[in-house]
């Protein structure tokens, strides 16, 4: 840890390298029990349908269409922490609604559309604030140390996750209702609001940016030749990864009949795995070409994943789904790593804000999008009564991850042109 910080000679980025670790953690928590499994386990109790599930699933993707708006608006002021932090609070108060529903007479049904508006709405203003922090982070972490510090930083958070979904799993199974969700949703709320609070002691290297209008924030990464195949992988991406994510945990809750203890330590064990390899990843990033990285990450994804699900579904061989935890935090550790280091070398410092907002636009989008058609497919095959209807949505998650792999060669050619 320390031979990481020792490259950087600015006590004010030094300070906001820790800071952030700490912020993250107690976001972590915070998000665990709000925004994830938690969560999507309590509409699922009050009954929500596979496809208000898979909507819950895909309102995160949905979120990061607000990527441009951000951008512009961030160059229009002049202190865009400031900005984060508003962003961040707004979306964080509205955390207090599911705390509220919990205590009030309103039916199941209506409870479920009430969060699920709530949940869009707090994932909006997130990830407004969440674009701007990946441009002062960006600006901060030098890039020589970029993928081991997020490596380190994720691993950390990932632990954090692991206290959390094991202590959420815990209260929830353990708890007379509404009391569990009540012990943990408060604890979120307040948790919260202490991460908001701890964005304005970050340091920004570069407080305003190039003033824009909202044509430049579209248009500009689209017309940039080196960037546009980063894009075009983005959209990909995002669209295939999450037309099979979004199901995993209702697939869990229905099929696998898992309680909300099962599927919080299968997400302890995946962060626990990523705190392991985290780091490990972050020396591999920063040393051998990107591209390479992404398309090992591309190809496990694509077999690795489905067909363990696969076979999980045909055996019921539940010891399986720990393996599969184990392959999520070591692929998704690596893809992410990697995409974010490509997007910070792709960008210059001070600007990359309409660069970053467009892979959130186009990726959020694909991902949205597909994750409702994944739960509109499995809706479907069980509306149509076909047997093996999960065999054929983990089938078609192999075609879709594939796809992948062609833009990949896109953002390889396009190095290879600049340099």
């Amino acid at each position: 840890m320390q031979s990481l910080y020792a490259e950087i000679r600015d006590p004010q980025k030094l300070n906001t390298l820790k800071l952030s670790v700490w912020e993250g953690c107690i976001w972590q928590i915070y998000a665990t029990w709000m925004l994830g499994p938690i969560f999507i386990g309590h509409l699922g109790h009050l009954g929500a349908s596979s496809a208000e599930l898979a909507f819950a699933g895909s309102i995160p993707f949905l979120a990061q269409l607000s990527g441009p708006v951000t951008a512009w608006w961030v160059s229009q002021v002049k202190k865009r922490k400031r900005l984060m932090f508003y962003l961040g609070l707004v979306g964080r108060l509205v955390g207090i609604l599911p705390l509220v529903l919990l205590f009030t007479d309103v039916p199941d049904p209506q409870k479920v559309i009430w969060l699920l508006m709530g949940l869009a709405i707090t994932n909006i203003f997130q990830s407004a604030a969440g674009t701007i922090w990946s441009g002062i982070m960006g600006d901060v972490v030098p890039g020589v140390i970029r993928g081991r510090y997020f490596g380190m930083r994720n691993g950390l958070m990932g632990m954090c996750a692991t206290s959390a979904a094991l202590l959420g799993g815990l209260v929830i199974d353990h708890l007379v209702p509404p009391s569990n969700y009540a012990v943990l949703f408060g604890a979120a709320f307040v948790l919260s609001m202490v991460s908001t609070v701890m964005y304005l002691m970050y340091h920004d290297p570069y407080p305003s940016a190039p003033r824009l209008t909202f044509k430049d924030v579209l248009m500009t990464p689209l017309r940039d030749a080196n960037f546009a195949p980063f894009l075009r992988f983005m959209t990909v991406w995002g669209g295939a990864q999450a037309f099979c994510t979004v199901m995993l945990v209702p697939y869990f809750l229905k099929e696998m009949h898992f309680t909300m203890t099962q599927v919080g330590l299968y997400t302890a064990l995946t962060a626990a795995v990523g705190l392991l390899v985290n780091y490990q990843i972050g020396k591999v990033v920063d040393r051998i070409p990107n591209t390479l990285v992404l398309k090992m990450a591309a190809l496990c994804s694509a077999f690795l994943i489905p067909l363990t699900l696969m076979v999980i579904y045909q055996t019921h061989w539940t010891a399986l789904v720990w393996l599969l935890a184990v392959l999520e935090a070591v692929i998704y550790s690596a893809a992410n790593l990697t995409i974010f280091n490509l997007a910070m070398q792709k960008t210059q410092p001070g600007n990359r804000l309409p660069y970053l907002s467009s892979g959130n636009l186009l990726s959020g989008a694909a991902a949205f999008s597909m994750g409702l058609v994944a739960g509109g497919v499995v809706s479907l095959l069980q509306g149509l009564h076909v047997q093996e209807h999960y065999l054929v949505y983990f089938l078609l998650c192999i075609g879709m991850r594939l796809i992948c792999l062609l833009p990949i060669r896109g953002i390889r050619l396009a190095d290879a042109a600049k340099n």
